[in-house]
């Protein structure tokens, strides 16, 4: 039997088990399991089409889209999905695998006997009284519907321009534009992001002419607050920013009794309007970071607005931060050199606008594969003074933090930026692993859990060592297995491919005997000789967790890689066997050959060591 899209939305029967969409969740009884947003996406369109055969193609398509899908998201998609279903409905193939055309389900499907209430996004509770804001992504009306990055532009500059204010609290660019293409209801966005007031609008670009419509809700009432009509050409659209930024303002200045602020408030970019064109379009593929080819290809268009105009400071910045995201998740041959390439960037935009916190922050990263933690930590607090709501910033000055073990000193930058940009995974991801650290594992459990299911899929780690600090060790495994597709694991899980032999690997990581963990790492370093490649997050994490703590010194090596310094967050755990490394005689050498040690005499010893003689 198969439903209508409406009919699935409200809820189904798999066999046994009920699915509820909205909250991503599939029930049995007393027993609950939560689906990543794109996998429940595939249950709902093989449900849709009952016992047929869905091609892997559409199922693609349909889900991911032509451009970001791939066979191996699909993949990791049908086997999580087969686990759950299996385990809730003791369905041994839930889902039937046909040669060469697709997948259908083996169970029958059924309406839903009880509807589940309706999902709620992570919703940030807002710490502060002060008016805030939310700035949606503009819905490009264009006839030609190609101008989406020029009008996700036009609404981001607004956020840049807003963010600065004082008595404003403004959300996140990710979080507010996490709801294009959705049509929500105002008062059901602003819940999630925490905000009381929502500007949502559309631009229509017609060769030069624009003409840009911005509205002010209040997201309490539903009710439109003040509204207008905007025209202009290309070269005017900086101009037409700043008019809808201070209007903005002026209306929540006498809404909420606000002290006037004079000056400009959306800078003037550039004076090349074909420069600010392939700025937008290099931030728009930047600020998606995955996909192959994705981040080249912003690299490219920011080199190309740097040539139209060598002084575009934010390009120059941009440049730079796609650079480092590079280093960290492109395959390079030597990813220092990336980085290295970064750090020039950012400085040349810091040579060009000294005030702009964002290149400082880019700056911040190359130093980290220099041993230099003290330095990274240094630039990110000069970004923070600079920028000091803006949720990348705060988010990376924190990682620094719970890096070198100043786990309290991290979380209330990291939770800022949660409560600044509640809907960005990495940002629950971060925070799950100070709060590992910290010892929260009920906290990291749930900031884990809502990182992966915002799609940000490199917190399989931390939602395992949650999972076997709680004492489910089963479940960790499961963690592990699910996670073979993600950016932590990619380096090397081509000599680890199917799903049978992680879940080997996972069983004698979280539930092995000794032996049996010894014999691993052993199998392990003679499958992975290469130096270089034995220093990735997840290798790392399999000699950690397996206690093969003489390996891990030596893998880890000089000097931390981009990237692989994540796994220095989760050394300050109480729990073994991460606390038998800080107890390792070597581990006062390796602290000082790798930074950390310098960093301490800076910033202080780790929350979990204390005044320790031996450091």
């Amino acid at each position: 039997m198969a439903f209508a899209g409406e009919t699935l939305a409200t809820g189904f029967e798999l066999g046994a088990c009920s699915v509820h969409p909205k909250r991503n969740l599939i029930t049995f009884g007393d027993e609950t399991a939560s689906l990543e947003p794109k996998v429940m996406d595939v249950c709902c369109l093989l449900a849709a089409r009952g016992d047929d055969v869905v091609s892997r193609d559409e199922l693609i398509d349909h889900v991911w889209g032509v451009k970001f899908g791939s066979d191996e998201s699909l993949t990791r998609a049908i086997y999580i999905l087969r686990r759950a279903l299996a385990h809730m409905s003791g369905h041994e193939k839930p889902i039937e695998t046909v040669s060469k055309k697709g997948y259908r389900l083996a169970v029958p499907v059924s309406p839903l006997r009880s509807a589940a209430p309706e999902a709620r996004l992570p919703a940030a509770a807002p710490a502060e009284t002060c008016p805030s804001i939310a700035v949606l992504a503009f819905a490009d009306m264009s006839a030609t519907q190609d101008q989406g990055y020029f009008s996700d532009g036009v609404a981001e500059e607004i956020i840049n321009a807003l963010v600065p204010l004082s008595g404003i609290r403004v959300a996140g660019r990710t979080s507010s534009f996490s709801f294009k293409g959705e049509n929500k209801r105002i008062s059901a966005i602003g819940e999630a992001l925490g905000v009381d007031h929502v500007l949502e609008g559309s631009v229509r670009k017609q060769g030069e002419q624009l003409r840009i419509v911005a509205q002010l809700v209040d997201a309490r009432s539903d009710t439109h607050v003040w509204s207008h009509t905007y025209h202009g050409t290309v070269d005017s659209v900086f101009d037409l920013q700043d008019q809808i930024a201070r209007s903005v303002c002026n209306e929540l200045r006498v809404i909420f009794h606000l002290d006037e602020n004079e000056g400009r408030l959306a800078p003037a970019l550039t004076a090349s309007k074909e420069a600010y064109d392939l700025f937008l379009q290099g931030r728009a593929l930047r600020e998606r970071i995955f996909g192959a080819g994705v981040l080249e290809q912003a690299e490219d268009f920011f080199k190309r607005a740097i040539a139209l105009d060598p002084e575009f400071a934010e390009a120059w910045a941009e440049l730079g931060y796609a650079l480092a995201q590079m280093a960290g998740y492109v395959a390079a041959e030597d990813r220092r050199l990336v980085l290295a390439k970064s750090y020039d960037a950012a400085q040349k935009a810091i040579d060009l606008r000294p005030d702009y916190g964002l290149p400082w922050m880019v700056r911040s990263w190359t130093p980290l594969s220099q041993g230099s933690f003290a330095e990274s930590i240094r630039l990110a607090d000069r970004a923070c003074q600079l920028s000091p709501d803006d949720p990348d910033v705060l988010v990376r000055y924190g990682y620094y933090l719970a890096v070198i073990g100043r786990v309290r000193d991290a979380l209330p930058p990291i939770r800022k930026a949660v409560e600044l940009d509640p809907i960005q995974g990495r940002n629950h991801m971060i925070l799950s692993m100070a709060l590992l650290a910290a010892g929260d594992v009920d906290g990291a459990e749930h900031h884990g859990q809502l990182a992966v299911g915002l799609q940000y899929h490199a917190a399989s780690l931390p939602v395992q060592l949650a999972a076997k600090a709680a004492g489910n060790a089963e479940l960790a495994i499961e963690r592990m297995v699910a996670g073979i597709e993600t950016s932590a694991s990619r380096a090397f899980v081509s000599e680890v491919a199917t799903p049978q032999l992680w879940r080997m690997v996972g069983t004698i990581v979280f539930a092995g005997t000794d032996e049996q963990r010894k014999g691993l790492i052993a199998q392990m370093l003679a499958m992975i000789p290469e130096p270089t490649r034995r220093s990735d997050v997840a290798f790392l994490h399999i000699l950690l967790s397996c206690g093969g703590y003489d390996a891990f010194f030596d893998a880890f090596g000089d000097r931390a890689e981009p990237g692989n310094h994540i796994i220095l967050c989760l050394l300050w755990c109480g729990f073994a066997p991460q606390r038998g490394l800080r107890e390792h005689p070597d581990f006062p050498a390796f602290a000082a050959r790798i930074g950390l040690r310098a960093a301490w005499d800076v910033y202080g010893l780790p929350d979990c060591l204390g005044d320790c003689d031996t450091l």
